[in-house]
């Protein structure tokens, strides 16, 4: 049952973190994490914490068992993604934010981060199926033809590099 106090503990962690007290917003997001056990998002704020803190194993560990909880919950499995990217673990990075695509498969942020992570970890052909996706749900998106072009460069595919900054082109206003 909520109290109300939610605010209170978001706030002062933000302040706290305002101020460089990076211990103390760890310490009070911790309190907010053990006062809300029914809510992801004050997990998810000890897990952002301990991310930036570069205590990435204690990060993941908290993660996985936010998402076992709620598996659901499409921000958790992008910042799995967040974390295992950190660690070099390109082909968990990868299936983290799948799934993160999954739940939500119109979500343009989360599909072009899969798309990125596919191509950052030398997965061209998952980044490019998922650069046509993100087309066809905003085609007039150009910040999506010039990350595309980028993926077929790094593949070799300069002519199909080309013919998206060509596209990008012609959307763009006059």
């Amino acid at each position: 049952a909520s109290s109300g106090s939610e605010p209170g503990y978001a706030m002062l962690t933000n302040l706290l973190l305002m101020k460089g007290d990076k211990a103390g917003a760890l310490a009070t997001a911790t309190r907010f994490m053990e006062f809300d056990p029914g809510s992801p998002d004050a997990s998810m704020l000890v897990v952002y914490l301990l991310m930036t803190g570069g205590e990435l194993e204690k990060a993941e560990q908290l993660m996985r068992e936010i998402i076992l909880k709620w598996p659901h919950h499409a921000d958790g499995w992008v910042r799995l993604s967040c974390i295992l990217d950190e660690r070099a673990d390109g082909d968990g990075a990868i299936e983290a934010i799948k799934r993160a695509v999954e739940i939500d498969p119109r979500d343009l942020v989360r599909l072009t981060h899969f798309a990125y992570l596919a191509g950052r970890f030398g997965r061209e052909e998952i980044a490019i199926q998922a650069f046509h996706n993100a087309i066809r749900i905003d085609p007039r998106n150009l910040s999506l033809y010039s990350a595309f072009a980028r993926v077929e460069a790094q593949a070799g595919r300069f002519t199909e590099a080309a013919a998206l900054i060509d596209r990008a082109i012609q959307l763009a206003p006059h």
